[in-house]
């Protein structure tokens, strides 16, 4: 078990470069280079008492630094600065596929059923099946992206679609966009987002069209008290967090399959579920609870 992004993980010793030095390779694939106190072997106590992680999109905090005895304080824009020139390419390519995601979190109640030929999440996400509901997040695959990488796509994501889907907006009971921090008698509104998903003074794929708008344009808002009842700002923030997770994510994984490899959607959708080998995870998986128990 191998500390990264604050928690532990799975992993495995790929060699020693040097004294103290160790190559290690994460379930994911992604690789780092740790000294010996940050990880703990099946015969270690620690092994099955530390805090396993899971693969967050929205919320987890940046790394520490690993060589740090104590806590250390990140600011989270700049970190999502620094990612923007650690991932060039994936914000590239999140940029090149977002209209396509503007669509489905754009699609209004009566279109989910044709965006559902598309994107088959939609109609599950929008539906009334609970069980199929719990099961799309057993769906999200990684792919070609490491930890870091599908971490940061979430987190890109997020600052697109801090709203809940026009579908749940609408029925909340507001006609129109409802700001997450709407509040009655209150002039402020969200900056807003044109029919190209761009913010204005946004622009390039370089990582600037990510950047939150110098004067932000009010927008007319409307704000019932239903939709103000069903869609505070803890419930909106849950609701456009799953919709990212759910629908938004692995479609844009799906869409940057297609883009690389020139496929259509349904060999990338194929693509996209192949996962490699991981007998290995799965031992040090079971090794874990067993020692537990």
């Amino acid at each position: 078990m191998a500390y990264s992004l604050r928690k532990y993980y799975p992993a495995r010793i790929v060699s020693q470069p040097r004294k103290d030095r160790y190559a290690i390779e994460f379930f994911d694939g992604s690789r780092a280079t740790l000294v010996r106190r940050w990880f703990y072997t099946q015969y270690e106590p620690e092994f099955s008492t530390c805090t396993m992680g899971e693969i967050r999109l929205i919320g987890d905090e940046p790394a520490k630094s690993l060589t740090a005895e104590t806590d250390v304080d990140v600011d989270p824009e700049h970190e999502f600065k620094r990612e923007c020139k650690l991932y060039p390419r994936l914000v590239a390519e999140m940029e090149k596929i977002r209209h396509h995601l503007d669509a489905l979190h754009d699609c209004p109640v009566d279109g989910v059923a044709e965006m559902a030929a598309t994107e088959d999440r939609m109609a599950v996400f929008f539906g009334d099946d609970a069980n199929a509901k719990r099961m799309l997040s057993h769906r999200v695959y990684p792919a070609f992206l490491n930890r870091g990488e599908f971490d940061f796509a979430g987190r890109i994501l997020w600052r697109w679609y801090a709203t809940p889907p026009r579908a749940i907006r609408l029925k909340a009971g507001a006609s129109s966009y409802v700001p997450t921090n709407c509040a009655s008698g209150s002039d402020e509104a969200e900056p807003h987002v044109d029919s190209s998903g761009d913010v204005p003074g946004s622009s390039g794929a370089d990582g600037a069209g990510l950047q939150e708008p110098e004067s932000p344009v009010t927008v007319e808002k409307v704000c019932s008290p239903a939709a103000l009842n069903d869609m505070s700002d803890l419930g909106a923030s849950a609701l456009a967090i799953n919709f990212i997770h759910d629908v938004l994510l692995p479609h844009a994984i799906k869409r940057m399959i297609a883009e690389r490899d020139g496929c259509s959607l349904s060999d990338a959708e194929e693509r996209m579920r192949k996962v490699n080998e991981m007998n290995w995870v799965d031992q040090i998986l079971a090794a874990r609870k067993t020692n537990m128990t």
